[in-house]
């Protein structure tokens, strides 16, 4: 009953998740139980997903590779593979996340190998825009949000369009997503306020996006709080809100080594490092903001991001002549 509250109060309740997975697993080490440990340990994953809980995920995916392994459950050995492969995708690191991508679908059960699948298309995409191929991987998003759309998954039609709108984003054409955007934005306001205040903000519609930035909400500390807090920071430079910007700029500083949302396997907005650079500079810091920007092309370069890697670069260059000049 534990496991089944988890997973009900997920991106609701992080608290009484942390409180009910905790008692879960502390009952199913009690009972020697490794099926009730597996459980535990499923329930449990919901509180590690947070940047600041890396090593706490870390620890969670090879207790369950053990555990399933110890207990012949192989379904949990692809929750264990995904688990590791989001930590190896914290790290830039893709060799190890396509390993364990590749060990998900082979361990995954009948009913689990659509997700495996899943993982790995995902993975496939993202790869693709953090390489530039911008066209290709705009279509991969396009099919996938298609092809969840036709189980009847409720979110496919918004994993398509957000994987557009980072594509469009990564490719200088975020305004191209202001239409799409505003449909979702109707129908679920809090969720897209972000995405849609970035896009019209892109677009030079400024108004809009301020009435749109105004239903936003505090992101959740969830997979994709690293996007949704580099997108903050982008609308409060645009509307030259400085508290929000220092905000953003404290919280996003320990996460300079990652691509904002890489981590989730789904989609990224690219170095943290290079939002940490235009916030320092919007501050008025260009010393900050030149050593955030090269620290923005070395991760850059680590992934295999050229787009991403000559973007900070030029931004080192201009944050560096802007420092000369004072």
């Amino acid at each position: 009953m534990l496991v089944a509250l988890c997973h009900a109060l997920e991106g609701h309740d992080a608290e009484r998740i942390e409180a009910a997975s905790a008692e879960a697993l502390a009952i199913a080490d009690a009972l020697g139980d490794l099926h009730l440990r597996c459980m535990a340990l499923n329930a449990r994953y919901w509180v590690c997903l947070t940047p600041d809980r890396r090593d706490d995920l870390e620890t969670l995916g090879h207790d369950l590779l053990a555990a399933s392994a110890a207990a012949g459950l192989l379904g949990y050995q692809t929750l264990g593979h995904f688990s590791l492969l989001m930590v190896a995708l914290s790290r830039n690191d893709w060799t190890t996340a396509r390993r364990h991508a590749d060990k998900a679908m082979e361990l995954s059960t009948s009913g689990q190998l659509g997700l495996a699948l899943g993982i790995l298309a995902f993975l496939d995409a993202v790869h693709l825009l953090v390489r530039g191929e911008f066209e290709r991987a705009e279509s991969v998003y396009t099919q996938l949000g298609e092809r969840l759309a036709s189980t009847g998954d409720a979110n496919g039609a918004m994993v398509g369009t957000v994987g557009r709108f980072v594509v469009k984003l990564a490719a200088g054409r975020v305004h191209e997503s202001v239409e799409e955007l505003a449909a979702l934005w109707e129908r679920l306001p809090q969720d897209v306020a972000e995405l849609y205040t970035r896009a019209l903000a892109g677009a030079g519609r400024l108004e809009e996006a301020r009435v749109a930035w105004a239903s936003a909400r505090v992101p959740r500390r969830d997979y994709y709080w690293l996007v949704f807090m580099s997108l903050r920071a982008d609308n409060a430079i645009a509307f030259g809100h400085r508290a929000a910007a220092e905000e953003c700029y404290r919280l996003l500083l320990s996460s300079d080594g990652e691509l904002a949302g890489l981590h989730s396997g789904s989609v990224t907005l690219g170095p943290v490092a290079h939002t940490l650079g235009d916030l320092a500079a919007f501050l008025g810091r260009p010393g900050d903001a030149e050593a955030h920007y090269l620290r923005a092309a070395e991760v850059a370069r680590q992934v295999g991001s050229p787009h991403w890697e000559e973007a900070a670069r030029r931004e080192a260059d201009n944050a560096a002549l802007t420092r000369r000049r004072r």
